[in-house]
């Protein structure tokens, strides 16, 4: 990833203020892990339906990145591959063979600890623009000099949230979020870091 982005950056000239990196699921654990391994290459991320792990191994993953990096994390409370209260991810079989994460809370505090922001009182919106999801679409923003943008999706499996791209209630998924789309969100967030 880190060669992939310097290459990218030389190629169209990008100083690392423009680099952002957003992915969904594994993509989520991938972009959050990231953030902790070179945060010097990543102005900021977001996250969708991504729990960090339980248990993970040494190094920047287990003591932090050497820098708070802004994050926006998204999760769904109905999510059951990424379970929001932590546990098993993807419990196929019920081996638990994919690892264990922290709950949905847990990974927002981590962040809110990285990022100088966990005594902040955050400001609170709420999203619920369409009747064919299973709930609202609540904001939390925790401001800051490095900032945490929650999003806590009511009802909402493990499909990524968007009001385009519809995708049917599901067993293994649950119902998505229909309220709002990642990718605005995700790009509003990196835009108001310079993007």
């Amino acid at each position: 990833m880190a060669a992939l982005i310097e290459r990218v950056r030389g190629q169209y000239g990008l100083p690392p203020a423009k680099v952002f990196m957003a992915g969904g699921s594994n993509g989520a654990q991938m972009t959050q892990a990231f953030a902790f391994v070179r945060p010097d290459l990543v102005a900021a991320a977001a996250s969708f339906a991504g729990g960090l792990p339980q248990n993970p191994r040494p190094g920047a993953c287990t003591t932090g990145p050497a820098r708070p990096v802004p994050i926006l994390l998204l999760h769904g409370t109905a999510d059951m591959p990424m379970p929001w209260g932590g546990g098993c991810v993807a419990n196929l079989g019920g081996a638990c063979n994919r690892g264990r994460v922290l709950s949905a809370e847990a990974t927002r505090d981590r962040w809110l600890q990285i990022n100088g922001v966990a005594g902040v009182t955050p400001t609170q919106a709420t999203v619920d623009l369409s009747q064919a999801d299973a709930g609202p679409a609540v904001r939390f923003d925790y401001a800051g000099a490095t900032p945490v943008q929650w999003w806590r999706l009511e009802g909402a499996g493990h499909t990524g949230a968007s009001r385009t791209v519809l995708v049917a209630p599901n067993a293994a998924t649950g119902i998505q979020n229909r309220d709002i789309e990642f990718a605005e969100v995700a790009w509003a967030f990196f835009a108001a870091r310079g993007g």
